[in-house]
């Protein structure tokens, strides 16, 4: 399966070195305007134009039970709706020194305790979820990639995050993979366009018409669902709320599964971008899902990244992002 994006060809192809910069190989390249572009010594490429992002990228470190803060006086336990909805509160300015999501703290969501590794799977619904945590956590904390370390109760957390999300437009998401390579990027679940949404990023030659068919369907599904589900209609207060209500009991949850996988995105947030990119060591991108839209505070504009946090550290130093207050 060829999955090397055309464009990403053609600038590995066509770039030659011009001048030594330090460690580095400096070149200038007509690629959406003039670009610098750095090559380390190991022919890897950092682009020197930042990118900037409207939201703070979120790091997330899986914590074992000795790992757990002694209190919750400066990171925050609150009560939250799912693992996207305590994503979403570090927008605000009282979250802002992270939040540790826990099975306790969870109320609506029968996904995201057993995909985070919080809880075994001990139900139909939890044991056909893949991938999963196979490792027990106590908690998983979540918190803006700029928060000071220092005097921080969870500060080697804070330095060095097992993963990071990312969210933007297709465009600013499909620059970030360009720079890095989307050779760093999991191929696993390609086929599972409510997992991974690296096809829409891609070049894959040895796809049937009968599956790029099916894919661009698909497609069109969750692009039209996640619109619905972004107005305004369906995404204020009330009707979140009203839609929230049947998802607390197991039974509807159940019932939707089936329905949700068919025609949206799924677990966009949990698995997608913080699990995947934990358990390969690669970056995964995916479509929002319903959970990541109403209950995350996200819009059908934009999808989510997540990388593992020996990735996001070649990505870091060129990302430029707005203040974490909504």
């Amino acid at each position: 399966m060829n999955l090397i994006d055309s464009r990403f060809t053609f600038w590995k192809q066509q770039v030659e070195p011009s001048s030594e910069v330090g460690s580095y190989t400096s070149t200038k390249k007509e690629m959406k305007g003039a670009v610098y572009v750095l090559v380390d010594q190991n022919n890897e490429k950092i682009n020197s134009m930042h990118i900037s992002l409207d939201l703070i990228p979120v790091g997330v470190k899986f914590l074992r039970e000795e790992e757990m803060p002694n209190d919750f006086n400066v990171v925050q336990n609150p009560k939250v709706r799912s693992y996207c909805d305590v994503i979403r509160l570090l927008r605000k300015e009282e979250y802002c020194k992270g939040n540790v999501f826990t099975l306790d703290s969870n109320t609506v969501c029968k996904w995201g305790p057993a995909i985070l590794g919080l809880k075994k799977p001990d139900n139909e619904l939890e044991k056909k979820l893949s991938p999963i945590m196979e490792e027990s956590f106590e908690g998983v904390f979540v918190f803006n990639i700029n928060t000071p370390k220092e005097e921080h109760p969870l500060s080697s957390a804070i330095e060095n995050p097992d993963t990071v999300t990312i969210v933007g437009t297709r465009e600013i998401l499909a620059d970030v993979i360009e720079r890095l390579g989307i050779e760093n990027f999991t191929d696993e679940y390609i086929d599972r366009l409510e997992t991974s949404a690296l096809s829409a990023f891609s070049d894959i030659q040895d796809t049937s018409e009968t599956v790029k068919r099916k894919r661009a369907r698909k497609t069109s599904s969750i692009k039209f669902l996640n619109w619905v589900f972004s107005s305004r209609v369906m995404s204020n207060r009330v009707s979140t709320w009203i839609i929230t209500q049947p998802f607390k009991s197991y039974t509807f949850a159940k019932m939707a599964d089936p329905v949700l996988r068919k025609t949206m995105a799924v677990h966009s947030v949990c698995m997608n971008t913080s699990v995947i990119p934990y358990l390969t060591q690669k970056g995964n991108v995916s479509y929002f899902d319903a959970g990541g839209i109403g209950w995350g505070g996200n819009t059908h504009k934009n999808m989510i990244m997540g990388l593992p946090g020996q990735l996001y550290r070649r990505l870091g130093p060129i990302l430029e992002f707005s203040s974490y207050a909504e």
